[in-house]
C-alpha cells in the first residue's frame, strides 16, 4: 500500500510471531488488501542489529516495551515485550516453543479441529517458514 489514502480490507495489529504470520496467510489470497500496523522497527533482512542477533542477550531496550509485572512478593519484575517487527520473538534469543502433542490432541477432543498431533508437525514448519517444504 504505497498510498496512504488507501483503505485496507483487513487490518492486523501487531507484527509479532502470530501477527505477521496471519498477515502472511491472509495476503496469499490477492483479493482482500492486507495492512499489517507494528510499532516497531522492521528491518530489512540481514540488517539486523548485534543486539537482535546475539543469543546471550534478552531485551535490548532499543527494541523493548519497557513492561514490568509483579511477583507473588509484589516486586517489580521485567518482562520482555518486542517492540520492532517479529515481536517478543525477535527480542528473545528467537526462542519457540511449539506445544506438546499431548496439548494438541486435547484441544482436538474438545472440539478443535485439525489440532490433532498428526498433522502439527507439517502446520508447524509452515508457520516456522516461508515456504512449506
Amino acid at each position: 500500500m504505497s498510498d496512504l489514502a488507501e483503505t485496507a480490507d483487513v487490518v492486523v495489529v501487531g507484527g509479532g510471531s502470530a501477527g505477521a504470520v496471519l498477515a502472511a496467510r491472509l495476503s496469499q489470497d490477492p483479493a482482500p488488501t492486507v495492512l499489517l500496523l507494528e510499532a516497531g522497527h522492521a528491518y530489512a533482512p540481514g540488517a539486523y542489529p548485534p543486539a537482535l542477533l546475539d543469543a546471550n542477550k534478552i531485551a535490548d531496550p532499543d527494541h523493548d516495551w519497557g513492561y514490568t509485572s509483579r511477583g507473588t512478593g509484589q516486586t517489580q519484575i521485567p518482562t520482555p515485550r518486542g517492540k520492532v517487527l517479529g515481536g517478543s520473538s525477535a527480542v528473545n534469543a528467537t526462542v519457540a516453543l511449539r506445544a506438546r502433542a499431548a496439548d494438541f490432541a486435547k484441544w482436538g477432543e474438545h472440539g478443535a479441529e485439525g489440532w490433532s498431533p498428526a498433522p502439527t508437525p507439517a502446520a508447524c514448519w509452515k508457520a516456522s517458514s516461508l515456504a512449506a517444504p
